[in-house]
């Protein structure tokens, strides 16, 4: 068993892992997708590129894995 220091040392390394997919996929990766103000090009870009579109909703998915341990380890 962890000691409270070493527990609370583990969730905050958590807790900063988890802000680096959850940017990284929504804003850098779907971020490439988008076309502002442009509806039919964002669309078009979508689906030249739909794993990159996949992997920006899956990324995010690992941070909710993060957000679930360090708040399991509190």
């Amino acid at each position: 068993m962890l000691s409270p220091r070493a527990r609370a040392r583990l969730s905050g390394v958590f807790q900063a892992l988890e802000g680096l997919p959850a940017v990284f996929g929504q804003t850098i990766v779907l971020g490439m997708l988008v076309v502002n103000g442009n509806a039919s090009a964002t669309a078009h870009n979508i689906l030249a590129n739909e794993p990159l579109y996949r992997i920006g909703f899956a990324i995010p998915l690992v941070a909710v894995g993060f957000h679930l341990t360090w708040a399991l380890l509190i």
